[in-house]
This record gives C-alpha cells, structure tokens and sequence, in this order.
C-alpha cells in the first residue's frame, strides 16, 4: 500500500485535513492513494474474497472547499477500480463482489472534475464500467449483477445536474451514455435484461429524459438522441434483433 498527501500546493490555505484508510484482508492486494490539498478521504478495503485486487485513488481539491470522498470494497478476485476526482464535494462509491475477474486492467474506472458530482458502481461479474463526469451536480448509478458477464456501462456527463442509471443484469450488453457540453437537468434511465444489447443516449439542452428497457431477448439495439428542452422518450424491447432509434430536436455532438 503507497499513500502520498500533499498540502503545499492549496491556493486558500486551511488546514490540513486529508484522512486515508487502507484496510488488507486477502493476498497480493495493491492499493495506491495519492491526496493533493485539503479536505480529501479515502477508504479502500480490500476484503478476504478479494485476492490480488487493485485500487487507485488520486485526489484534488486546491481550493479547501468540500469533502472529496471515495470508497472502494474489494471483495472479487483480480477486482481493479481506478478513481480519478478533482475540485470539491466530489463523491464515489464503488462495491465489486462475486465472480473472479479476468481481465488485465481496470475493469471500473471514474473520472470526476468539478463540484458535488456523485457516482456509484456495484459490480458483481466480469463486466466493465467507466463514469466520466466534468461538471457540477452531476450524479450516476451503474449496477452490474451476477450474469452480466462481458457488460459494459460508459456514462460522460459534461454538463450540470445530469443524471444517469444503468443497471445490466444479463451477459454481453453494451450502454453508453453521453449527457453533453452545456446541458442542464437531463435524466437517462437504461436498463438491461436481455443479452447483447446495445443502447446509445446522447442528450443536449434542458431537462431531457430517456428510459431504454430491454427486458428479454437478444442482440436488440436502441438509439436515443435529444437536444433542445423537456423531451421525453421510452423504448421498451423484449424480443430478439429489434432495432429502434428517436430523433427529437438533435443537432449533432456538442463535445
């Protein structure tokens, strides 16, 4: 375990407080803190379960503003969950049990810039998640259960008060998310039941929202691409090779 905390850099001065926590229960764990500033904590455990896991933690608030939390449970083998946050009031909260992991690199990888952006994933098989979120109030949710083996969750929320949940509970489906520059209240719900389904949301503008179910079946694909204010929208799939794309007031990527 490396824990490095660095003070000297804040622009408004404070006191320092920085508080780690490592606890290591099983074998070969590698855990990795690095804390800039002030007003960080960081909570790693990795569990009796959680052989050979990798945690790594890196940590910004410059100006003494509030708390940046992350908290990592580690209770998979060959579990690896990378956290990335800077600015203030930033939170992160990541659980990984159940299967063994098979894969070299991160399999759970959040990246938060700004102020009060919020995110949690709960990993349960041999899937994949990756947040990034810049901006401010920015919140998401990913839960991968048991059987959402080769599953993978990407949500990049870039503006203000977005929200995003994606939950995967069957093998080889693929959900991204991309709540873009400059938008404000949008809300994507994906749920995923079926196996190798594929959904894409893009959002711009204000207070959009988007629910994508894909309750059965296999190989389904959805679209869903709204910009300007207050649209709605909800696909539901439960039979095999569906296709299904909306349009409402989209003017292309504003990335």
């Amino acid at each position: 375990a490396t824990v490095r905390q660095d003070t000297k850099t804040v622009v408004s001065g404070g006191v320092p407080s920085n508080d780690s926590i490592i606890t290591q229960s099983a074998r070969f764990g590698i855990a990795n803190v690095d804390q800039q500033g002030v007003n960080n904590k960081s909570t790693i455990t990795q569990r009796t379960s959680g052989r050979s896991s990798n945690a790594d933690v890196d940590q910004k608030n410059m100006t003494g503003g509030a708390l940046n939390v992350s908290t990592i449970d580690q209770g998979a083998v060959r579990s690896r969950t990378q956290v990335a946050q800077e600015g203030a009031g930033n939170s992160s909260g990541v659980i990984t049990t159940g299967e063994d992991r098979a894969s070299a690199g991160f399999q759970i990888q959040i990246d938060q810039q700004g102020q009060g952006n919020g995110s949690t994933v709960t990993q349960a098989s041999d899937s994949f998640a990756y947040v990034t979120q810049i901006g401010d109030g920015n919140n998401s949710l990913i839960e991968q259960a048991v059987g959402s083996t080769g599953s993978t969750a990407t949500i990049d929320q870039l503006g203000t008060n977005g929200i995003s949940t994606v939950r995967q509970t069957a093998a080889g489906n693929t959900a991204t998310v991309i709540q873009e520059l400059g938008s404000m209240g949008e809300e994507s719900l994906i749920e995923q039941d079926g196996t190798n389904g594929s959904v894409t949301v893009s959002q711009q503008g204000t207070n959009n929202y988007s629910e994508v179910f894909q309750l059965a079946g296999d190989n389904n694909q959805a679209t869903v691409n709204q910009g300007g204010d207050s649209n709605f929208s909800t696909i539901s799939q439960s039979g095999d090779g569906n296709v299904a794309t909306v349009n409402q007031n989209y003017s292309g990527s504003l990335q």
